[in-house]
């Protein structure tokens, strides 16, 4: 329903879909939250290949974000983080289909397996480690009680992967925060709670 919510809190919305082997596109086109419902449009046409394109104007003040004309929306918070959350799935994809080439403004992701996608965490680890003072525990006075082994220690390179079957996929590396953190899909689609799935690995 990720589409249809979109749709409802979108000022316009539009769906473009092209289907190779019919030869046939179809486009429909939404306005004022679904209130204004253009018919579809199916024409024939000769396109090179498959393809699905979404577009949607984005009703921000409903969502309490001020929009001024006078002002540039790219630097509203909301915006900004909504952009990040956009292109975190975009890499998501990429790693969760790598049979199919996905791009992001015109660049093509390059991740060409769910191993490609478990080392961007990897290396953004590995930065964070750098950047971590991890020579000892402080207590919350401020005090080094504990000394214990600096994160930039840790390989980040290590990483532990199998393929179990054609729908299991499950890679492990080392948490610079030597806390356990998971993250998870079903059928490509994000579970950011974990779940059953999770709790059985």
């Amino acid at each position: 329903y990720g589409a249809k919510l979109t749709n409802i809190f979108s000022k316009q919305f539009s769906v473009e879909t092209y289907d190779k082997s019919q030869g046939l596109l179809f486009s429909q086109q939404w306005k004022k939250k679904m209130f204004d419902e253009k018919p579809p449009v199916i024409k024939a046409c000769d396109l090179p290949g498959d393809y699905t394109k979404i577009t949607f104007e984005p009703d921000f003040e409903k969502f309490g974000v001020a929009v001024d004309e006078n002002d540039s929306v790219a630097n509203n918070e909301i915006i900004k983080n909504s952009k990040l959350l956009f292109q975190r799935r975009v890499i998501d994809i990429a790693g969760c289909l790598p049979s199919i080439s996905v791009s992001l403004n015109g660049e093509v992701i390059d991740v060409k397996s769910f191993v490609d996608y478990i080392k961007l965490y990897s290396r953004s680890f590995e930065k964070m480690a750098a950047t971590v003072d991890a020579g000892a525990i402080i207590a919350d006075d401020g005090s080094a009680v504990e000394s214990k082994p600096a994160a930039e220690n840790v390989p980040a390179s290590n990483i532990f992967y199998t393929k179990v079957n054609d729908r299991w996929e499950i890679g492990v590396i080392p948490s610079p925060s030597s806390t356990f953190e998971s993250i998870s899909f079903v059928n490509s689609i994000w579970t950011s709670q974990g779940g059953t799935h999770v709790n059985h690995v």
